[in-house]
């Protein structure tokens, strides 16, 4: 029997072992094959098939980039192709009947697709195939579109001896002569000369004189952004000059020092802007005026509610002749000043020179002698950013809200000559902040007292309280001493730290050998051994291992701190819980159990051969 046992055993295991192979083999050739399958993306491209019409399109977009300079295709409505070059007519030709025709080999996509599909008309007459003979002339016409167009004068008209045109493109012409008076700019008749967005002054023929009187001349051009030709104008004349470019709303920059101001007394308002209350700043940024500017007088509001000014050649300037500056530089975008270069002695009214100033942090006065100042009323006042000032000689009769709205002024240098407060009213200190920082004092750095904002003002004697005064710093607080040892933050409470826990008896680790198998049903429950020691029982979880008969038992401790502990199927006093192996959830079986289920397999196989045969 154990023979035949053997032969059929062989038998059937090669045949076994051959299927075996076989669908292995087929396995391996369908996987193959569904691995080259083509993906979506993987696919051949999909070939695009273009109609007549859009070849059509294309072709005329190709002709009209080339700008027909090429030999271009044609088809009559016989479907002859025919060439034509550019700016030659197509003459037409006869249609052929098929009969007539003679064959003619296939046409390639190029020639066959037409340039201008052309819908026959009714009868069948034949029609020519091209009768848009402007087309090939197309280049020419865009070249005439391309040059440039000469302005065309649409206004004209004499502004006092000088003649002006004005073009549709918006630029006044001033030829030589001299202007008259200004513009009624309330005058519907003059809306387009109000409308200019640039002045030229030609001087082809001579200066263009400004009169005596240029009081406005320009002014309310709101939409004028540059002027040229400055230097052809003559101002050698000129005493009065107010408002002359005022309410320039667009223009950005002027250059006037070629201009001779050696006459001008007179140039409030020169560059003003408008009221803030109707919204429409000026773009003016920058100014110069030239070394001949000193003999102005009254220089009232010249720049007031330029926004955006913050560059004027003030070192140039001589103001020793100036008598008013009042609101001179009011509402201007400056951010530093520095007229300390500035001869001021003469000056009556500095009545909000530099007020409303918001981006305004320093000004240096230098060593203005203004003590015969009778109007200085809100001088500096909101201007909020402005962080020291020197008063030494600045004063007054009317000092009125002087300072008024200097919430920033933390630094103020006080003169014998200063006024504070009179009859006519005080200059408005404001408050000093009260924070972590500062007391809300001020405090006087010669002597070290202090006073509110209402007691300097009130109390100021410039004989005896003379000098400079800052806000008072709050005294710094203590700091509570620290173990140099102990990192612990003192603006925190201390954190007492706990004792150590004892740490717990580790257990005896035997090595149980390597065959464990992966299990997910819990493990058999099986008492100890006497010389195995079982490990303690504690709030976190510890997993043992089972001894079994015949092997050597592994016992094996693992500490799982967030785990929840596992439940036991059998809760007995002596017995272990489950155990888990580290990161893999295997458990651990012995040899016998392996032994045992091949022993049994290969049983079965006996039998199971034994029956075949």
């Amino acid at each position: 029997m154990s023979k035949r046992l053997g032969n059929s055993s062989k038998q059937k295991l090669a045949t076994l072992a051959l299927l075996g192979a076989v669908a292995g083999l087929g396995y391996q050739i369908d996987v193959a094959q569904a691995d080259t399958a083509a993906t979506p993306d993987q696919q051949a491209p999909k070939t695009t098939v273009t109609s007549p019409a859009e070849k059509t399109n294309q072709l005329q977009d190709k002709s009209a980039t080339l700008g027909r300079s090429q030999e271009e295709p044609s088809q009559n409505k016989s479907g002859n192709v025919e060439k034509t070059q550019a700016g030659e007519k197509t003459e037409p030709q006869p249609e052929k009947t098929p009969a007539a025709s003679a064959p003619q080999a296939p046409a390639t996509p190029e020639q066959t697709t037409p340039d201008k599909v052309t819908t026959p008309a009714k009868h069948d007459a034949p029609q020519p195939a091209n009768l848009d003979v402007a087309q090939p002339q197309q280049p020419a016409k865009q070249a005439r579109m391309a040059a440039p167009v000469a302005p065309v004068d649409v206004q004209t008209g004499v502004w006092g001896t000088s003649k002006w045109t004005l073009n549709d493109q918006g630029t006044m012409t001033i030829f030589a002569g001299t202007l008259g008076k200004a513009f009624n700019q309330f005058d519907s008749a003059n809306d387009n000369i109000f409308g200019a967005t640039k002045v030229v002054f030609d001087g082809t023929a001579g200066k263009i004189v400004l009169p005596a009187n240029a009081n406005s001349l320009f002014a309310s051009f709101e939409k004028v952004t540059a002027y040229e030709g400055l230097d052809n104008v003559d101002t050698s004349q000129v005493a009065v000059m107010n408002n002359l470019f005022a309410e320039n709303l667009a223009l950005t920059s002027i250059d006037l020092s070629s201009w001779d101001f050696s006459h001008v007394s007179n140039v409030s308002y020169l560059f003003a802007g408008q009221s803030p209350a109707i919204l429409e700043e000026m773009q003016l940024k920058s100014v110069k005026l030239g070394k001949s500017f000193n003999a102005a007088i009254n220089l009232t509001g010249m720049f007031q509610n330029a926004t955006n000014l913050t560059d004027v050649d003030f070192a140039n300037w001589d103001l020793s002749h100036a008598l008013n500056i009042q609101n001179m530089l009011s509402g201007t975008g400056f951010s530093t000043l520095d007229v300390s270069g500035w001869h001021v002695d003469r000056v009556t009214a500095t009545r909000d020179a530099f007020s409303n100033m918001a981006n305004l942090t320093t000004i240096n006065l230098g060593d203005w002698q203004t003590g015969k100042v009778g109007n200085a009323i809100g001088m500096f006042r909101n201007d909020p950013l402005l962080t020291q000032l020197n008063l030494t000689n600045v004063g007054g009769q009317y000092i009125t809200n002087l300072l008024d709205g200097t919430t920033g002024l933390s630094q103020l240098v006080l003169g014998p000559n200063t006024v504070l407060a009179n009859d006519y009213g005080n200059v408005a200190l404001p408050a000093v902040q009260v924070n972590d920082d500062y007391t809300g004092l001020w405090q006087s750095v010669e002597t070290g007292a202090t006073y509110t904002s209402d007691e300097l003002v009130a109390t100021y004697d410039g004989a005896t309280m003379a000098g400079t005064y800052v806000w008072q710093k709050t005294a710094p607080k203590p700091v509570t001493p620290v173990d140099p040892g102990t990192p612990v933050n003192p603006s925190t409470p201390d954190v007492v730290t706990p004792a150590p826990t004892p740490e717990a008896p580790t257990p005896d680790i035997v090595n149980g050998g390597d065959a464990a198998t992966i299990d997910d049903g819990a493990a058999d429950t099986v008492a100890p051994k006497k010389n195995v020691k079982a490990a303690p029982v504690t709030p976190t979880v510890k997993a043992s291992g089972q001894a079994v008969k015949g092997t050597r038992a592994a016992v094996a401790t693992t500490t799982m701190p967030t785990a929840a502990p596992a439940a036991s199927k059998t809760p007995a006093p002596q017995a272990t819980q489950q155990a888990t192996l580290p990161q893999t959830g295997e458990q651990k079986s012995s040899w016998l159990a392996v032994v045992a289920g091949a022993l049994s397999m290969s049983l079965l196989g006996a039998h199971w051969f034994k029956r075949q045969d």
